[in-house]
């Protein structure tokens, strides 16, 4: 999600204490990053809360069918001008209609991330370390932002964000095999979410027989991919949902399988 051509809002909370103010920022930084191409880096003066929003390409709406078996990943990094660092952090998973589920967490996971990068995540149930509550009548099977919020005792504060997905806790898979093998190769894409297509990297350590599969949350095979022998290295292929797969919004499982065992990921179909 922290990719362009993503958008992502900075929201503040009413108050503005800063002696020196300058206007909150948000953009994609190509040079301070943890994956992909950027990250999304916020700069703000301000002694309140201050959310990033995300959005996806266009500025259209999110819509993710999740459950509480799903993750969140992601990782931060700081600049804390404060004195005292961060007062409070919490993530927000909501829907339109102004449900959504609060996970806070220490605010010093935050001041832990100064001047360098860490990787947090939590399963959507919660956790010790991401207590979940509940505003409204939330279900996870209808989620339509991701908001990330940092809170500074006094004020001022530099705040990047990259590598944001949902992917399953260990995956939870239906009517298709667990994940086996996992030193066979890697397998990745980008983008995900995605709402158009999404390209699928993969990589094999021995030349041989390779399947590359989608199937859906029910476990029913939609998409046959790759179906060849291929030589050992890196490969590539696009999967652009079409009107003949009957796609709909949701969790799909990619299943890599090559004569050393079997991998799966999990990737999400927005709107």
């Amino acid at each position: 999600m922290a990719e362009p051509a993503s958008l992502w809002y900075a929201y503040p909370e009413v108050g503005y204490p800063a002696k020196v103010k300058y206007p909150d920022s948000v953009y994609f930084d190509y040079n301070m990053k943890k994956t992909g191409s950027a990250s999304v880096k916020l700069v703000t003066s301000r002694g309140y809360d201050v959310a990033l929003n995300y959005r996806p390409a266009g500025d259209s709406l999110s819509g993710w069918t999740l459950s509480d078996t799903d993750t969140l990943y992601f990782w931060v990094r700081t600049i804390k001008q404060p004195q005292y660092g961060f007062q409070f952090f919490s993530i927000r998973i909501g829907d339109d209609h102004g449900n959504y589920y609060k996970y806070t967490a220490s605010p010093t996971l935050l001041n832990a991330a100064n001047l360098t990068w860490k990787q947090y995540k939590f399963p959507l149930s919660g956790n010790t370390q991401f207590s979940r509550t509940t505003t409204g009548i939330m279900s996870l099977a209808q989620v339509n932002y991701v908001e990330i919020h940092a809170d500074t005792w006094d004020y001022g504060f530099t705040l990047w964000v990259d590598g944001v997905q949902f992917a399953a806790c260990e995956p939870v898979i239906t009517s298709v095999e667990q994940e086996q093998f996992p030193q066979n190769g890697s397998l990745v894409n980008y983008p995900n979410p995605f709402s158009t297509g999404t390209t699928i990297t993969y990589s094999i350590r021995e030349s041989g027989p390779v399947t590359l599969e989608i199937y859906d949350s029910h476990g029913m095979m939609i998409s046959l991919l790759v179906n060849r022998n291929l030589l050992a290295g890196e490969h590539q292929v696009v999967w652009k949902p079409g009107l003949q797969e009957q796609c709909k919004p949701g969790v799909y499982l990619v299943k890599f399988t090559t004569s050393s065992g079997i991998r799966t990921r999990k990737i999400l179909l927005m709107k």
